[in-house]
């Protein structure tokens, strides 16, 4: 009995692990819209950070704000509106073709 136990412990190897990607982990969501683009970012603690969004972690935004680095966690942001150039930015009605009436008037 104890030669049969003997073997079965020889017997096991563990596996060699295949290598792993070097390519850059795709996290999903729509964090590659806004790298590299001017954005506000709202936290949750009701301030707004205008800056550029120069690189991106799971976890992290790294935002060129004024010269200043600032690293933000992405679980305290609450919403990010990126900005558009003046020169080119378009109406949102001619993108949708809606009209919009101001709050109060009626459609005519």
């Amino acid at each position: 009995m104890r030669n049969h136990l003997k073997n079965q412990a020889r017997q096991y190897q563990p596996q060699p692990r295949p290598a792993q990607d070097s390519k850059p982990k795709d996290f999903g969501g729509f964090d590659p819209l806004v790298v590299g683009h001017a954005c506000f970012i709202e936290l949750g603690t009701g301030k707004t950070i205008h800056g550029v969004i120069s690189t991106m972690s799971k976890y992290w935004y790294l935002v060129n704000a004024d010269g200043q680095i600032t690293i933000v966690n992405k679980a305290y942001v609450v919403s990010i509106t990126p900005v558009q150039p003046q020169n080119n930015k378009q109406s949102v009605n001619t993108l949708v073709g809606a009209s919009v009436v101001p709050y109060g008037e009626k459609k005519a």
